[in-house]
């Protein structure tokens, strides 16, 4: 990071230009976590290039991402944006019993979030838990005020495959 901005800000820019630039995110979370490694107190500016792991939705870069927002919920465990984060990456990632960890922790702080209980929803039924999908789904639906149509036809789609997991 020595050729970076001197500024937090700086440097958490500069490694999202590198990684749309060189497509390695490998290498840029890796330095990122150096960098957390130097400057501890300092993680607030590496929470954008995990967001921008999360939008790319590329494996190569779920893995080395929820590497370092574990770290960082290491320092802050309850931070819901890191919490959301960490969640997605892991079921984008094939792990949904990891994505289902942190969902719960999120659920627990943030009890009236339907998109949460729709996650907790889709994650059970990859892990082969109807019963438990089918509750998320249902607590879900309670807690949606006003859906848009896209929100109505997601929940419309995974109760059909909920029914359908549930069909002998």
């Amino acid at each position: 990071f020595v050729s970076l901005k001197k500024t937090m800000e700086g440097q958490a820019r500069q490694a999202i230009l590198d990684l749309m630039k060189t497509g390695d995110p490998e290498a840029c979370l890796v330095s990122l976590g150096a960098f957390l490694d130097a400057h501890p107190d300092e993680m607030e500016p590496l929470t954008l290039p995990c967001a921008r792991a999360l939008a790319s939705r590329e494996p190569p870069a779920a893995a080395p991402a929820a590497r370092l927002l574990h770290r960082l919920l290491d320092r802050d465990p309850d931070r819901k944006d890191l919490l959301y984060m960490r969640g997605r990456l892991r079921e984008l990632s094939g792990d949904p019993a990891g994505a289902l960890a942190d969902l719960g922790r999120l659920t627990a702080l943030e009890p009236r979030d339907p998109e949460l209980h729709f996650l907790k929803a889709r994650n059970y039924l990859k892990l082969g838990r109807v019963q438990e999908a089918g509750a998320a789904l249902d607590a879900c639906e309670a807690l949606l005020v006003a859906p848009s149509p896209q929100a109505v036809r997601s929940v419309q789609d995974l109760r059909g495959e909920i029914g359908d997991a549930r069909a002998p």
